[in-house]
């Protein structure tokens, strides 16, 4: 499954034909990397990124005491997440890409699939330049069945 998929097509021909651009970058697009505490996104041109921003957020990750509190940690958290993903959403329609692909946690895709043209989960992690390159690789990695 590419990852991006073509449009339907049927051809009758004397062989088999895969069109690889679904399996490839190609054209101009922005690419996007979201999770609940870093943002990354690059502009790439055709054959590489031209430009990148990024940024990471100070999102608490643990809580050890129960209860009340928390109650409490969770409610700031998810505070944090929010406002967080306001600042990427704000980032990505400053940039306002002809074609976005977002790329991330599941509750960062729920929330800006509106900006999307494609997106797709990941889990890459390191700082925003690593985590951004990361990611590209895993979208763009396609796992080959011969039979």
């Amino acid at each position: 499954v590419p990852p991006i998929p073509p449009e339907p097509f049927v051809e009758w021909a004397e062989g088999f034909r895969v069109d690889d651009d679904p399996f490839r970058p190609t054209g101009e697009f922005g690419f996007a990397l979201v999770r609940a505490d870093l943002f990354a996104y690059g502009a790439y041109d055709g054959s590489g990124f031209e430009s990148a921003a990024g940024f990471e957020s100070d999102v608490m990750n643990r809580h050890s005491k129960g209860g009340f509190s928390q109650a409490r940690f969770e409610r700031r958290r998810e505070d944090q997440v929010d406002e967080h993903l306001d600042r990427c959403r704000e980032e990505l329609e400053a940039h306002d890409p002809a074609r976005l692909i977002v790329v991330g946690e599941r509750r960062a895709i729920r929330e800006l699939r509106d900006l999307a043209d494609h997106t797709a989960l990941s889990d890459a992690s390191g700082d925003p330049d690593e985590a951004l390159g990361n990611a590209f690789r895993d979208f763009w990695t396609t796992r080959l069945y011969r039979i």
